[in-house]
């Protein structure tokens, strides 16, 4: 089956070789083109044609996305306490391996360099403890390469895994690569997806990728709280609760972090 994508938005060709389309019209991705940014496809209508990929939301499921589990990139370079600990260096991939014993709040993982050229069974011999809170689990990896345009655009290699910083609402995100900085379109990459082990605690939230100590995540939790509070005080608003238009203020009630 050839990789299919949704139309998040809707897009007017502006040239004869380009493909118009509707929100929700699914295309079957037949190219990615000669352009960076730019993939060809087909409509269920058999309209083809070039589109902008930002305009679209990839169903990738290809055999590399379901072995991007349970990643983390070092943000602090850390110093041991003793073997049973793993040394850190900034930019390392770590393959996360399991929750710390007795309730430690650090992560057991091993190397991805290391992990790479060992087998399951030495991996689990040979994985250490490492603390969560020197690592990012806000990662991509990229399942295309991607050559920038634009000085502000960000450019990867199959297989490199980009640090994501911004999600941005138009199909491009940011983040940094290879000590690189910029933009590159999020469905060019396959997501970090976090993969219970043994029963245990996801490691981090698959929707915001921060880090779980244990039950929900606290993130997510709060921004519903957030989104709740301030469709209250919409609703208060409508309902005439406040005496003039002026008194509106979404705000109300939510604890701001400036």
């Amino acid at each position: 089956m050839s990789e299919q994508c949704v139309a998040l938005y809707d897009f007017d060709s502006e040239a004869p070789d380009e493909l118009s389309l509707r929100k929700g019209d699914v295309i079957a991705v037949i190219g990615k083109g000669s352009d960076s940014g730019w993939w060809e496809g087909v409509t269920q209508d058999e309209r083809r044609g070039f589109f902008p990929n930002c305009f679209v939301s990839s169903n990738l499921q290809g055999e590399q996305a379901s072995k991007f589990l349970n990643k983390a990139m070092v943000t602090r370079s850390y110093e041991p306490h003793g073997d049973a600990e793993m040394a850190l260096e900034v930019g390392e991939i770590i393959q996360i391996c399991g929750r710390g014993p007795n309730g430690s709040s650090y992560w057991y993982g091993i190397k991805e360099t290391d992990a790479q050229s060992l087998t399951p069974a030495d991996c689990e011999r040979k994985k250490k403890l490492f603390p969560p809170t020197h690592v990012t689990c806000k990662l991509v990896q990229a399942a295309f390469e991607f050559q920038q345009r634009h000085p502000h655009e960000l450019s990867f290699e199959q297989g490199d895994v980009v640090a994501v910083l911004r999600r941005w609402n138009d199909g491009w995100w940011e983040g940094t690569c290879g000590g690189q900085h910029g933009i590159f379109p999020h469905n060019y990459t396959y997501p970090n997806i976090a993969h219970s082990v043994k029963g245990q605690t996801l490691f981090f939230c698959n929707k915001c990728k921060e880090t779980i100590t244990e039950g929900e995540c606290e993130q997510c939790v709060k921004d519903s709280m957030t989104t709740n509070q301030m469709l209250e005080n919409l609703d208060k608003w409508g309902a005439g609760a406040f005496p003039d238009e002026k008194d509106l203020c979404l705000f109300e009630g939510i604890e701001l972090q400036l």
